[in-house]
């Protein structure tokens, strides 16, 4: 690993397999996976396994970790247990967290501009958590001691396994330490899936006039500054000038029923992108509601 200079500043050695997932890092983490090339286990350094399970073919809706199980909804997860209990996410109709109800008691989310938690209030109003990031989200300070697996980029999913030091977003695991995805980006130059499973077989993305798109491991196309990856799939910002301009092809409604959105969840999102800009909103401004 070298700085902008070319200064040697780190040596980290990484493992893949002949998928290109991500096995193994000379931290001691590993990973193993299964036929659907869904991530089946992490080992953390110096740990035992933590094995994962999931609804469906993807990475989308995990149901396991370890002795934890969640339940998800269409906006998300909604429910975490393990032996101390079970925590309830309440999110807005669009997805975003606002809200978990633990047995010790009720806490609020506290967002910067890009959706990472900065701060966590109990009922009263008073702070008891907080967190700073660096650009990559690796957390550079915190306090409080309320249990909280939502932090950098919380708002829109990204959930922080303490055990591994990864976050599970969407269709993938991230490694901030690394400021890389464990797994390859499915999305390249002409493949045909964004914003998870509801846009099945109609969009594209990664191009030549961003080629940072095309880093099938990139972070936020290298600009965790102006842009998030929400789903593991596609930056915000790329797949809002997507929907932009299909809406301007097309128009609203026939976008949203050419591409089977729903009402709830990142599809409801999707929709409400393409009709507002087909009724005319500035995409810039869109962009700057939607991602920040």
């Amino acid at each position: 690993m070298k700085d902008s200079g070319g200064t040697v500043i780190g040596d980290y050695q990484c493992s893949y397999d002949a998928n290109g997932n991500l096995t193994g890092n000379s931290a001691g983490l590993s990973l193993s996976y299964n036929a659907l090339n869904q991530t089946a286990s992490i080992t953390p350094p110096g740990g035992t396994a933590i094995g994962m399970s999931y609804a469906g073919d993807s990475q989308v809706e995990r149901v396991a970790a370890g002795s934890q199980s969640f339940t998800n909804s269409a906006l998300g997860l909604s429910l975490a247990a393990d032996t101390s209990g079970t925590t309830a996410y309440v999110r807005d109709n669009q997805g975003k967290l606002t809200e978990q109800r633990t047995p010790g008691g009720n806490y609020y989310y506290l967002f910067d501009g890009l959706g990472s938690v900065v701060a966590l209030t109990d009922s009263s109003g008073a702070v008891v958590n907080t967190y700073s990031y660096d650009p990559y989200g690796n957390t550079k300070s915190s306090t409080g001691s309320v249990a909280n697996p939502w932090r950098f980029g919380g708002s829109y999913g990204a959930y922080h396994d303490a055990d591994t030091g990864l976050y599970k977003i969407g269709h993938r695991y991230y490694d901030p330490g690394l400021a890389r995805w464990a797994q390859q980006d499915p999305i390249v130059a002409g493949s045909t899936i964004l914003f998870g499973n509801n846009l099945p077989s109609k969009a594209t993305t990664g191009c030549a006039g961003n080629p940072m798109s095309l880093n099938r491991y990139a972070y936020a196309d290298l600009n965790p500054i102006n842009s998030t990856d929400p789903t593991g799939l596609s930056t915000c910002d790329t797949a809002v000038t997507w929907l932009c301009g299909l809406a301007g092809t097309v128009g609203g409604w026939a976008a949203c029923a050419w591409l089977g959105l729903g009402t709830f969840g990142w599809g409801g999102l999707a929709c409400t992108v393409v009709l507002w800009a087909a009724s005319g909103v500035d995409c810039a401004a869109i962009k700057w509601w939607i991602c920040g």
